[in-house]
């Protein structure tokens, strides 16, 4: 029984060694970089659509020159904290 035990525990010590060897092998910085990547360029997207719907506004009289100003300077401000 002890050898079988001591088979199965030696089965499993190799098993592991070699999962946490391909484990350290991965390199998860390409996968984050795309990640970071799409992600910036999604914020730059929203931000573009929500300036360009604000000069929308602008055009529309919806909102005055001094209002479109000041939201867009907000925008441009807030998205610069992140």
């Amino acid at each position: 029984m002890e050898e079988i035990l001591t088979g199965i525990f030696e089965g499993y010590l190799v098993f592991h060694e070699k999962f946490v060897s391909k484990i350290q092998t991965i390199d998860i910085t390409k996968k984050y970089c795309r990640y970071a990547d799409r992600d910036t360029q999604r914020e730059k997207e929203m931000t573009q659509e929500l300036l360009s719907s604000l000069y929308v506004d602008l055009e529309e009289d919806i909102i005055s020159k001094e209002e479109y100003q000041m939201f867009s300077k907000r925008i441009i401000w807030s998205k610069s904290q992140n």
